[in-house]
């Protein structure tokens, strides 16, 4: 009898917090100051204790009414979120906000509750208030943005100071928690509340199958009144998030304006019908089985009703019965427990964290907690912990039933058994687990060869396809200059006395050039071949890096100047002392820079920069050339890679120049990137080893 006591004493304790949170007062008589839009404020700052609110008790006051009211009937929130609860009141808000900056911003105002019927700002434009209008009593297309809360877009003229009117209405719960963004700062907090909604619904969503599932298979009623829960959870926070709105019925107001209190009822009627047939509650309670057979009806109604009569009265009756039956599940949970049924501990868990959750939340409402990630979410934590304790509780119940059939079944067999039976089984599973053990390994010896060999065969096949590759390159690349050699070759055979010095000149020149190209694709194919064979012996001495450049930029100066171009040296105050290979380096750098020349167009620049980052030093050969797609990014380093920029002056290119230098950095314990965007030009840098970095093992060899 005490601990009942105890109980109502609990019950009445949680109603009168819920009204008191209901009832409190959230404005002080002082108007607030104009608020400068800065990155700070429009990264999610409330307004709450920034705006003055003023009531319109007949609802019928115009803008002229709200510009002319003395200023003692404006009272400003104290409150982060201010909330009146169910009332026909309309509310007027006014703030001011200040731009200081010499250019216009555009920010965004959130308003939190997607159950307000009707929002209307009024923005002075020209000496003219502009007026419009959102809210559930409109479309979904009507709004400003894609969200599932209301969302205004407002500009704010250069060094300028305006005061925002809005208009407030809703026969649901009045809450006004304003907020405002700037674009940036939305995108990144809608990006992280997609991914909570969505683990959050889709956790739900996932029991609810868990659940069903297991009702088709085992036929246990509970197992379908709880699905009929948890659905009717799901639509009920999906509607009051304002996502049903978004996603399921965007046009359809006069169902988005009814089918909150009708899931709620839905909801509460399946959770109290589950609770008094996994309670057994005709048993072992038959005072609540009373209790639940006068408010099943009433609920059930409720939720019907809510089809016809005004939300106003529908809200506030299924929500008045949903108080009610929680701490009423909550009790006799409680008794069934200290009764000695174990799956009554998870039930009653459940409905406490569920209830918890409800009860923060509600304090974060009205300011009595901070606003963050877990007090805007308590709602939803509370549910889904919920959820998955009250299948825990199933599984507890069904575990007990299925102990109790076991021990019957088990003392069934224990008399049958005779010691010879057991001894015959005991060998009759060794024999087998043997033979299991013997199978399992000759499987794992023939997965393990077929894996080795499918490694193999895709191996050959790669090697097969870059040998194809390089063929077909190579016969391409030397084709075309050992064409035109023989041509002019047969040219100066046969009109060799009719030719005149000057075309001799010509046609030896370009011999000389095509087998220039020829010997240059060799040279590089030895290289590579050289590299990956590991056949370079590098050197690794300390020289200056500056002297180097200077030395490449000043070998290269001559070709540039032929195109108009312009080579600008960088150096830094640091040493640039590094550790590496002298002659790679220059091959390297002359590699950069002749490409830097070769894709510029005329009359452009060349930047070679050096700098000194942690253990390193970066050489940076930046142009203004026809920079790298993305594509040619992913096979920028790649052997005879064919990009997309071509030479602007007819230069030749082999395609495997940069391959060797990546090669070559990366043996000297560097690397080499490329940063471009297509348009714009290209940065390569280099990155060496400084002469600072202690070395334990240099690869290739070295002093």
């Amino acid at each position: 009898m005490r601990r009942r006591s105890r109980l109502s004493m609990l019950f009445c304790f949680y109603s009168i917090a819920v009204v008191w949170c209901f009832s409190m007062p959230s404005f002080l008589l002082a108007y607030p100051e104009s608020q400068t839009l800065t990155q700070e404020f429009l990264s999610g700052s409330p307004l709450g204790t920034r705006i003055a609110i003023l009531e319109d008790a007949t609802a019928t006051m115009t803008l002229q009414n709200v510009l002319s009211a003395q200023e003692t009937a404006w009272k400003r929130s104290e409150k982060l979120s201010p909330a009146f609860g169910f009332t026909s009141s309309a509310y007027w808000v006014r703030f001011s906000v200040t731009n200081p900056q010499p250019y216009p911003i555009e920010w965004l105002l959130e308003i939190g509750y997607p159950m307000l019927d009707s929002i209307t700002v009024f923005v002075l434009e020209s000496g003219v208030y502009v007026q419009r209008s959102t809210g559930d009593h409109f479309s979904f297309a009507h709004r400003d943005m894609e969200y599932r809360n209301c969302i205004l877009t407002l500009n704010e003229k250069p060094t300028s100071e305006r005061t925002y009117y809005l208009r407030f209405r809703t026969t649901s719960s009045m809450n006004l928690p304003l907020t405002a963004w700037s674009q940036a700062a939305f995108t990144q907090h809608l990006s992280r509340e997609q991914i909570i909604i969505g683990l959050y619904y889709g956790a739900i969503i996932v029991m609810l199958l868990y659940n069903f599932t297991l009702f088709l298979g085992m036929r246990d009623v509970n197992y379908l009144f709880y699905v009929l829960f948890i659905a009717g959870q799901i639509m009920y926070q999906f509607t009051l998030n304002g996502l049903s709105f978004q996603y399921l019925w965007r046009d359809a107001v006069w169902w988005g304006n009814i089918c909150l209190p009708m899931f709620m009822g839905f909801a509460t009627f399946w959770a109290m019908f589950f609770a008094r047939s996994f309670l057994n509650s005709k048993q072992n309670a038959p005072l609540f089985e009373r209790l639940y057979q006068v408010f099943l009806p009433l609920i059930a109604a409720s939720a019907g009703l809510a089809l016809v009569l005004p939300y106003s009265w529908s809200i506030r009756i299924t929500t008045f019965l949903a108080m009610i039956s929680s701490p009423l599940l909550v009790i006799n949970a409680a008794i069934e427990w200290r009764s000695g049924f174990e799956p009554a501990k998870y039930f009653f868990i459940s409905w406490v964290a569920f209830i918890t959750g409800v009860v923060l939340y509600t304090l974060k409402t009205f300011g009595l907690l901070p606003s963050n990630l877990f007090t805007n979410l308590t709602i939803q934590i509370g549910s889904l912990l919920q959820v998955v304790l009250l299948s825990l509780a199933l599984v507890g119940k069904y575990n007990v039933m299925r102990r109790k059939y076991y021990k019957a079944q088990q003392d069934l067999i224990k008399a049958q058994i005779t010691s010879y039976e057991a001894e015959r089984a005991k060998q009759e599973s060794e024999i087998y687990r043997l033979r299991n053990v013997e199978l399992a390994q000759a499987y794992r010896d023939v997965e393990e060869q077929r894996v080795e060999m499918e490694l193999l065969n895709r191996s050959l096949r790669e090697l097969n396809d870059e040998k194809n590759e390089f063929l077909g390159i190579v016969a391409h690349d030397l084709k075309n200059p050992l064409s035109n050699i023989s041509m002019l070759a047969k040219v100066l055979h046969e009109e060799a006395q009719t030719l005149s010095p000057t075309e001799v000149r010509e046609f030896s020149g370009d011999i000389q050039t095509a087998s220039g190209r020829m010997f240059d694709l060799i040279t590089n194919l030895l290289d590579v071949n050289a590299i990956e064979n590991k056949a370079v012996r590098l050197t690794p001495i300390p020289f200056d890096l500056t002297e180097v450049a200077q030395y490449v930029a000043s070998d290269y100066r001559g070709r540039a100047e032929a195109k108009q171009i312009s080579i600008h040296f960088e150096i830094p105050p640091e040493n640039t002392m590094v550790f590496a290979d002298k002659s790679s380096t220059i091959q390297i750098l002359d590699n950069l820079v002749s490409n830097a020349i070769k894709y510029s167009p005329p009359e452009k620049h060349i930047y070679l920069r050096l700098r000194k980052q942690d253990n390193a030093v970066l050489v940076e050969v930046q142009d203004e050339g026809q920079g790298l797609t993305d594509e040619d990014k992913r096979k920028l380093f790649g052997k005879f890679a064919r990009l997309s920029a071509q030479p602007t002056g007819g230069e030749h290119s082999t395609g495997l120049g940069l391959s060797i230098a990546k090669k070559l950095a990366i043996a000297m314990n560097g690397d080499i990137w490329c940063e471009s965007e297509f348009g714009n030009g290209a940065k390569f840098v280099v990155k060496l080893p400084a002469m600072s970095v202690v070395y334990e093992h240099f690869p290739n060899g070295g002093d």
